[in-house]
């Protein structure tokens, strides 16, 4: 799943761009998720 972080942390601004639409949190929690 580490993979997968990584993917969304070298994802640049503007390809993050359209998950601004969710909130930050979200986002956490998702990685959260994912890391458990």
């Amino acid at each position: 799943m580490t993979g997968s972080l990584l993917t969304l942390s070298r994802t640049p601004s503007r390809h993050r761009k359209p998950k601004a639409k969710e909130p930050k949190s979200s986002a956490i929690v998702f990685n959260d998720h994912q890391t458990s």
